[in-house]
Formats: C-alpha cells, sequence, structure tokens
C-alpha cells in the first residue's frame, strides 16, 4: 500500500549509523535504498531480485553481491522484505495520525485488511461466538495472530467486542476451556 496522505516517520540516525557502520559503502548506500523505499511502499518490498535491484540503483550482479548483507539486516517473510523498527515507528506514526486503516494494515497485512472488509459485508452481525446480534463487532483471527495466525479468510470470523476481548490471544479451544472452568469453580 503506498502513502496516499503526508506521513513522517521519525529516524534515530545513531542508530542507523550504528546498524551500518560493518557496511561497504556500496552496502550501505543498498541499506538506505531499501530503507527509504519500505517507507514510501507502505513497510513492505517483495522478494523479487530484479524488482529490488531496480529500487536500489544497482544491477542484477551488484545486487545479487550485496543481497546477503541486506538480509542479515531486513526481515524476509510470506509478506516480502520487511523491516522491524520502521514498521513499528510506521505503526506508532499512523496512530497519532489518525490513520487507522493503515495501522491495521501495517500491524496484520494487506490481506487482513481486505479480508475483514468482505467479512463486515458478506457474514451479517452477529457474533461467531455467542450469537450476540446487538455488537459492537470486532473482526478476531480464530487461530490468533500472535500465534502464527494469518489474515486469511478462512482464520477470521466476526465477533462481538465481548468474545473478542475474553478470547484475546487463546485458540478458541483454550478459551472455551478456560470458561467451563470459570463456570465449575
Amino acid at each position: 500500500m503506498k502513502m496516499t496522505k503526508p506521513f513522517w516517520y521519525k529516524v534515530d540516525a545513531a542508530k542507523r549509523v550504528a546498524e551500518t557502520l560493518m557496511l561497504s559503502r556500496a552496502e550501505r548506500g543498498t541499506y538506505s535504498d531499501l530503507y527509504n523505499a519500505l517507507f514510501i511502499n507502505g513497510g513492505f518490498l517483495p522478494d523479487n531480485d530484479q524488482r529490488l535491484a531496480n529500487i536500489t540503483g544497482c544491477t542484477l550482479d551488484e545486487w545479487r553481491e550485496v543481497r546477503p548483507a541486506m538480509e542479515s539486516m531486513f526481515v524476509i517473510d510470506e509478506r516480502g522484505w520487511h523491516h522491524p523498527d520502521l514498521l513499528s515507528e510506521m505503526l506508532e506514526t499512523a496512530e497519532q495520525c489518525g490513520m487507522f486503516a493503515m495501522a491495521r494494515i501495517l500491524r496484520y497485512g494487506e490481506e487482513f485488511y481486505e479480508n475483514s472488509e468482505i467479512l463486515r459485508r458478506t457474514k451479517g452481525k452477529s457474533c461467531t461466538y455467542c450469537g450476540d446480534t446487538k455488537g459492537p463487532f470486532e473482526i478476531d483471527h480464530i487461530h490468533p495472530f500472535s500465534r502464527g495466525g494469518t489474515g486469511a479468510m478462512d482464520n477470521l470470523a466476526i465477533a462481538c467486542r465481548v468474545c473478542n476481548r475474553e478470547k484475546g490471544a487463546r485458540m478458541p479451544v483454550e478459551w472455551l476451556h478456560d470458561l467451563n472452568q470459570e463456570w465449575t469453580n
């Protein structure tokens, strides 16, 4: 998701210098180009060598030469390349600026944001867990995001705020087990 609104992020210059001290001049320039491109592109870049070479102004061979050094400084996962410090700074800034949709995308990924909007429109207004129809409603990660769950449609459920907050970062089975313990004590 590209930035559509003026947006800033704070830079800890001393930390950036310390992170890149052991890099060659070419690697340091590549690091800066990637970091800035991550910011411009909403915190993520695809894991595509040709695209990353273009972003950093390298030939494909030059990119392949510096890639191992860059891999040690960035996170590469199913969402692509990202930098944990930049993501947390962007998330904090998005929340402070009232850019809540962007904050959700940064926190959970674009797939979650798109699927949660579809789910809200198509699944009606009742809690998956208790059947409440009054709300307010939230999107729950059935397998919690903090425990490896994804933003895929089959991992999302409409939940009333009470159920979603009570379930927290537990699997439904764990939550129901804990509720059963509370009822029997």
